[in-house]
């Protein structure tokens, strides 16, 4: 073995040899001395950055926030680790002071996305006119977080101040949402209740007596009862009555949860605006969307009512041998006339009824521009001690849907009043 090292190949074997080793002695240390310059760039630019970055999302009111935590400074952490188990390497000064605080970092980090999550549950979800109503609030989140996106990096010696007072930040705007968000569910079950009305009470077909009544005098004596096993057939009067004393009722107690909402709405301005006139300018907006609201669960309420006679009042020649009938008309048999009653009256109760639907709406005054405190009445001219209310009647009788609805059923009327006059003749 000596003798073939001894050899002049063998010689040049090993001076190649050497030669190789220095050059990979070189190679090495440029490599180290490269990355030594860039890793210690690196961890001076990263842990300069901003301990927070904003987020914008497409759909979503307002900005998000994330920990602005470089993953570049896990890298190097794992390459520095490296360089340690090899052995002879001077790590830089920068990389052996993250070393040293990488824990502070991770915690520094644990601590911001906890509070950032906190604030993701306080801001996440809100409408865009809950985002208007609260812009002031949303406002003074944002001031809370300014501070992680400048000035403060992951140098700085404030995060945990900083984590502490963000977080009390967000759980004040968290409890005033909550102020805001029940008052809302109060005003939002109105609205329900509205729209959910029953104006028209159910006619129950299966529980109409048919059988003949023993005189007129008992029948005038009879009470309509809808509790009862069975309901009679009613003449036009007690039709009337039976319908009606129940819109009034219903409307009587939804009137009275809508007069109700305004100290709700007068609280909601004072846990965002500060003021409790119920008036405030910068409540002009959420005002507004409230009373649309109203308007449209209003104008549904009416639309259930007439759809609930249109099925009572308006049904196909078939439908109608098969169920009882509606109202009684009497009629009088004077040889060789048959005298019908009064159709005519008829008629103009049943289209009371209709009108009636409709004026339940005149029942809920309006609120003044911009403001939820209700129009005061008014005076006539003619007749001051006949006051006018400013009420929804005007904007929802205009509506077409109820407009043709009516016409419909009243159109539905005119056609039995034809049959009978036919038949009577």
């Amino acid at each position: 073995m000596q003798s073939l090292l001894d050899s002049p190949k063998g010689q040049q074997a090993c001076g190649d040899y050497v030669e190789l080793g220095k050059a990979i002695l070189k190679y090495e240390k440029d490599l180290f001395g490269e990355w030594r310059k860039a890793a210690a760039m690196t961890a001076t630019e990263c842990l300069n950055r901003s301990i927070l970055a904003v987020e914008k999302h497409e759909g979503r009111a307002s900005s998000t926030y994330a920990v602005n935590f470089a993953p570049e400074l896990i890298e190097l952490m794992k390459e520095a680790q490296n360089f340690d188990l090899i052995g002879g390497f001077e790590l830089p000064g920068a990389v052996l002071n993250l070393a040293l605080q990488m824990d502070k970092y991770k915690d520094y980090a644990e601590q911001l996305r906890v509070m950032l999550q906190g604030y993701e549950e306080a801001i996440g979800g809100l409408t865009m006119v809950q985002c208007k109503v609260l812009h002031t609030q949303i406002a003074d989140l944002h001031k809370c977080l300014r501070p992680g996106l400048t000035p403060l990096n992951w140098n700085s010696l404030g995060i945990v101040d900083f984590v502490e007072s963000a977080t009390r930040g967000i759980a004040a705007f968290k409890n005033i949402r909550e102020q805001v968000e029940k008052s809302e569910e109060r005003v939002q079950a109105v609205v329900e209740s509205i729209e959910q009305s029953i104006l028209v009470r159910p006619f129950d077909w299966t529980k109409t007596d048919l059988s003949p009544s023993p005189s007129t005098s008992t029948l005038a004596e009879d009470s309509v009862d809808s509790s009862s096993d069975y309901q009679r057939v009613m003449d036009v009067q007690e039709f009337y009555d039976f319908f009606e004393t129940h819109r009034l009722s219903e409307v009587e107690k939804l009137v009275d949860q809508y007069e109700a909402i305004g100290p709700f709405l007068i609280k909601i301005e004072e846990t965002t605006a500060g003021t409790k006139s119920g008036a405030a300018e910068s409540m002009r907006e959420y005002y507004a969307y409230w009373e649309r609201k109203f308007f449209n669960a209003i104008t549904t309420a009416l639309v259930r009512g007439l759809s609930t006679f249109q099925v009572l009042l308006t049904s196909t020649a078939a439908a109608s041998n098969q169920r009882p009938p509606l109202i009684k008309i009497r009629s009088e048999f004077n040889p060789p006339e048959v005298v019908v009653g009064s159709l005519h009256g008829v008629f103009k109760l049943i289209t009371k009824l209709l009108q009636n639907v409709l004026h339940s709406s005149a029942a809920f005054v309006r609120w003044m521009d911009g403001t939820c405190l209700l129009v005061p009445t008014q005076s006539t001219e003619l007749d001051e001690e006949k006051a006018l209310a400013f009420s929804f009647y005007k904007d929802v009788s205009q509506n077409p849907a109820l407009i043709e609805m009516t016409m419909t059923i009243q159109n539905s009327v005119q056609q039995v009043f034809q049959t009978i006059n036919k038949f009577m003749r």
